[in-house]
């Protein structure tokens, strides 16, 4: 019973440390060639991007399978500021993505979660601040961080 217990901890440390990547990209359906990212995103932070003309899907990814959590697309870079665009329950799958509705509007520019179950600024956003996504994925697999660009030069990127 002993080494039931100690997996049983070492189990709700790992999913403790746990966090979600949440990405940008410029095709529809999550296409996985590049992206731009806020990785090991904790809960209530919004991830944003300022170039409304990349985000044609979006969504999240690496969710720990034992997770519920709500999902949220925003119009908008701070995610409180704007509409919210759409919202979804997640439980038991890994990734969930929004691609773009058939009207071709299709500018999701903030995203956030939060644990299902707990009421956390749900109208108002986020209550733990907001960063822009700080991370190039490109199609060969190699990342570059871009969170010492200024917002002319990131748009460029």
């Amino acid at each position: 019973m002993f080494p039931q217990r100690i997996l049983a901890v070492l189990s709700l440390a790992a999913t403790s440390v746990s966090a979600i990547d949440l990405r940008f990209f410029n095709q529809n359906n999550c296409r996985r060639d590049y992206w731009v990212a806020c990785n090991n995103y904790n809960p209530t932070v919004c991830c944003y991007t300022p170039n409304e003309d990349y985000t044609v899907s979006a969504g999240f990814f690496a969710i720990p399978t034992q997770w519920s959590i709500v999902m949220q697309w925003w119009d908008q870079t701070g995610c409180s500021s704007g509409p919210l665009k759409a919202t979804s329950l997640n439980y038991g799958n890994d990734h969930y993505c929004l691609g773009a509705p058939v009207s071709g509007q299709h500018w999701v520019r903030g995203l956030s979660y939060y644990f299902n179950g707990r009421k956390r600024e749900v109208e108002a956003g986020t209550t733990g601040g907001c960063q822009r996504a700080n991370v190039l994925h490109l199609e060969d697999g190699s990342e570059y961080d871009l969170s010492n660009l200024g917002n002319t030069s990131y748009i460029e990127v």
